[in-house]
């Protein structure tokens, strides 16, 4: 038992980079910043409510509802709580005060986002966008500070820390939990069927019928192209989990992720950037300054 209580251990709490996981912090709530002004552009935190009849409540707020009795939140309460996640956000970022900031930002995005996920896309779609939430949590629960920060005059440290490893790790994981879980009901629900080329007709059928996307038309009368991509997709899914094992291939995987979730975009409306900006915990970003002296 203590020698896979070691191994667990040594897994998680090995000594990693302080710089790898301070660049990973910059770049996650540097994102929360574009986030916020893309959500600021659509003019959300100001917008009149939709109608009770499409309040669909993610479980963060059904509970927040259950223990302190807050329902859909006013305009002046989604500015306020706008404004102070994306001042966090900016401060987390530079590193001043991190470990504060951070999780302050963590928390008021991860509002802002399900009632935004509630409101105006779907609660089942929540599940990209809950991924991104947690690496921010694990970010801010580490010494992603200890370097690159306002904090420690912005220099890189060249220490390693037990600490540092484990949200990039944990985060590593949920991500191919993600795709496999995809996979699964891929699988569960149509097997190789999936693969048919029917099923994606299906889905630009739907695209073109609720986004009103004219390009999924363009896609229609190739059957082949279709099947190909279904494919594509499943293998990918089903298979992505092979970056923790041979993290070369994560220079094959990576990309292709980026292009099909960049073609999801193009042809259905449906955006998994916040997935996609998990992918900085694959790379490592120790080449930017060289390396260690070890």
């Amino acid at each position: 038992m203590r020698r896979w209580a070691g191994r667990w251990s040594r897994y998680w709490f090995a000594p990693a980079s302080l710089d790898r996981l301070a660049i990973c912090r910059i770049l996650a709530f540097g994102w929360t910043i574009v986030c916020f002004l893309d959500w600021r552009y659509a003019n959300f935190p100001s917008a009149p409510p939709p109608s009770k009849f499409f309040w669909e409540p993610t479980l963060l707020l059904r509970v927040l509802d259950e223990l302190f009795g807050w329902g859909p939140p006013s305009v002046p309460v989604r500015q306020a709580v706008f404004g102070i996640g994306f001042a966090a956000s900016c401060a987390a970022c530079l590193g001043w005060k991190t470990r504060f900031t951070s999780l302050l930002a963590t928390v008021t995005f991860w509002y802002l986002f399900s009632v935004r996920a509630g409101w105006f896309i779907s609660v089942r779609a929540l599940w990209p966008g809950a991924t991104f939430c947690l690496m921010l949590l694990f970010l801010s629960l580490s010494p992603c500070g200890e370097a690159l920060s306002l904090d420690h005059r912005f220099r890189f440290s060249r220490r390693l820390h037990s600490g540092a490893g484990w949200p990039i790790k944990l985060t590593a994981v949920l991500v191919c939990m993600v795709y496999l879980s995809a996979a699964w009901a891929k699988w569960r629900t149509s097997g190789l069927s999936w693969t048919n080329g029917y099923t994606l007709v299906y889905i630009l059928m739907q695209g073109i019928d609720y986004f009103k996307n004219p390009l999924a038309v363009y896609l229609l009368p190739h059957f082949n192209v279709l099947r190909t991509l279904s494919w594509v997709v499943l293998l990918f899914e089903s298979t992505f989990l092979l970056v923790m094992i041979y993290p070369s291939l994560k220079w094959l995987y990576l990309p292709l992720g980026l292009i099909i979730h960049l073609s999801i975009k193009i042809f259905l409306y449906p955006a998994f950037s916040l997935l996609c900006a998990c992918y900085i915990v694959f790379v490592d970003w120790d080449f930017i300054r060289g390396g260690y002296n070890r």
